[in-house]
């Protein structure tokens, strides 16, 4: 399941978005041809809990534009030498320093920042609305692709301490703590027969 790899050629019958395509189509495709049986449990393990701070979150609401709303099934398409667009609830790199999240949600900032750090970042907050988010991040916090090491840095990679530290800014603390997670447990994978 690690190692071997595989070419898939597919077509679906009829028209298909993304969505179902990387979704049900894709599970169903799995299934058939690899035998794949699997099921969801649930597992104690290590979170990050997100609350507010003593003091209060210090988020600032989110203006209007300045930001693409993300939609998996008709991206956006890009003329060569035209600046990527910045989507909206997405962690985008500040020309000026650190990072920007335009118009997130407290749990579009967890799924964000979960993306670099060693387990899920769960929203404990009871925060609601939509804000834009600046956090005080080098590249190398994040291990960010192109990043360099920075051999000042005192935290690291991965273990959430720089994170912590860019979200305490933000009126926001983020701890390790214990909590449920979701898990895919495969039962059964065998290799496909060839067409």
């Amino acid at each position: 399941m690690n190692t071997d790899r595989y070419r898939i050629d597919a077509k679906a019958e009829g028209p298909a978005n993304l969505e179902l395509m990387k979704g049900p189509m894709l599970q169903s495709l799995l299934e058939d041809r690899f035998q794949l049986k699997l099921h969801r449990a649930s597992k104690e393990t290590d979170v990050f809990e997100l609350t507010a701070g003593k003091s209060g979150s210090k988020l600032r609401p989110a203006k209007e534009g300045g930001c693409v709303a993300f939609d998996r099934n008709h991206p956006p398409e890009t003329a060569a030498g035209e600046p990527e667009p910045v989507f909206c609830g997405f962690i985008h790199k500040n020309v000026d320093g650190g990072f920007d999240i335009p118009r997130a949600t407290i749990a579009d900032l967890c799924r964000q920042l979960g993306l670099y750090v060693d387990r899920d970042i769960v929203d404990k907050t009871g925060i609601v609305g939509v804000f834009d988010m600046h956090l005080d991040l080098t590249p190398a916090d994040l291990d960010y692709p192109g990043a360099e090491p920075d051999p000042t840095s005192t935290f690291t990679v991965g273990d959430g301490r720089a994170i912590a530290a860019a979200l305490d800014k933000l009126g926001l603390q983020m701890r390790p703590a214990k909590g449920s997670a979701q898990f895919l447990v495969v039962d059964r994978l065998e290799r496909p027969s060839e067409n």
